[in-house]
């Protein structure tokens, strides 16, 4: 188990038994969230964790309506929008890419641009964040296709669904030529499609981020569960169906000091300065080593640290420098600052940038 894992089994030690979780997921997380469900009740026994799968839109109407909610994983986070929920708990767990799915027993699509000849199309509607990707995606490929392979691309669109897996289950059943999906979804039809890749500079980043709703009765839990999609386990999974990791170790953070960024490469951590700082969190101890946080920035009076999965901490800069805070290259490849005696964070993890005012 990894220090991550064992942090969130120790946040929730001691729980109820037989207690029910409620996680209202976008219908693209159906095979990533009911494995990773399985392994959270495996290590956390007396927890039965409920599912409901749908489009996000259809989800955050349920929840401002009062439907129970102890976590809410959406593919946008404009779906976020009027849903209350604890800003502390916001994190973005995982990253999706659009794909075109065709029928097997159909004519065959070798790129984006002969979508225009496809009969029968499916999408999402537009209030489905999927929808919402599609639509972006083909304004954007029209600026290279033209206005009228926009036009021509929709005006075969046969219907509008409202929720990815409805895109699916049209192109699978043979309802319809083609569909426009995330590739997590294709990943889970497997053979039963074709598919036609999307160009990278046509295909926009689907973010989906996680809440605990302020109406849930088991904050606590919900919360755990949210970190525990960043254990291992849970972003391996992920990955494993096709969605990509914010984890994923970027080659540079970005540092803005008196308004001017340059880039630090966390490879170069090891080379610099070195301190060792015993921890304890959630009374478990554990040693960290990294540069001295003093060698890689100047003076200031607030140090603003984003991480990759959203999170957001500012601390007193001096207090941190004094305190001999150190910048840790973790296994996985990404940097980790630990700041001893700061509260309410004794860490920040996958940081990607750090401003000093």
């Amino acid at each position: 188990m990894n220090l991550l894992a064992a942090l969130v089994s120790l946040t929730i030690r001691g729980h109820r038994p037989d207690q029910e979780l409620y996680v209202l997921a976008a219908a693209s997380l159906k095979d990533a969230f009911q494995a990773i469900s399985r392994d959270f009740e495996s290590v956390n026994p007396g927890v039965h964790v409920r599912l409901s799968f749908a489009g996000s839109q259809q989800l955050a109407t349920q929840i401002k309506q009062g439907a129970p909610a102890d976590v809410f994983a959406s593919a946008s986070g404009a779906n976020l929008v009027g849903v209350p929920y604890d800003r502390k708990t916001l994190r973005t767990f995982a990253f999706n890419k659009l794909i075109v799915v065709s029928r097997t027993r159909g004519p065959s699509l070798p790129n984006l641009k002969a979508l225009d000849s496809v009969k029968r199309l499916v999408v999402a509607a537009p209030s489905v964040p999927v929808g919402r990707y599609t639509q972006e995606m083909m304004d954007t490929a029209g600026t290279k296709y033209g206005a009228g392979w926009v036009a021509r691309v929709r005006s075969h669109v046969v219907s509008e669904e409202q929720d990815v897996r409805s895109v699916l289950a049209k192109v699978v059943l043979g309802e319809a030529d083609s569909g426009i999906v995330y590739v997590s979804d294709a990943n889970s039809a497997g053979a039963k499609v074709r598919r036609t890749e999307i160009p990278a500079e046509f295909n926009p980043t689907a973010i989906y981020p996680a809440v605990v709703p302020s109406n849930s009765k088991n904050a606590a839990l919900g919360l755990a569960f949210v970190r525990f999609l960043f254990t291992d386990s849970g972003q391996r999974e992920l990955v494993k169906q096709g969605f990509l990791s914010p984890l994923t170790p970027d080659p540079f953070i970005v540092i803005i000091e008196k308004g001017k960024p340059r880039g630090f490469q966390p490879k170069s951590i090891p080379r610099l300065p070195q301190k060792s700082l015993r921890l304890s969190v959630h009374g478990k101890d554990f040693t960290a080593r990294g540069a001295l946080l003093s060698s890689i920035l100047k003076a200031g009076k607030t140090l603003t640290v984003w991480a990759a999965d959203g999170y957001t901490d500012s601390i007193d800069l001096r207090a941190a420098l004094k305190a001999g805070a150190i910048l840790s290259l973790e296994k996985d490849g990404n940097a980790r600052l630990y700041v001893p005696g700061q509260k309410p964070s004794t860490w920040v993890q996958w940081v990607r940038r750090m401003s000093v005012d």
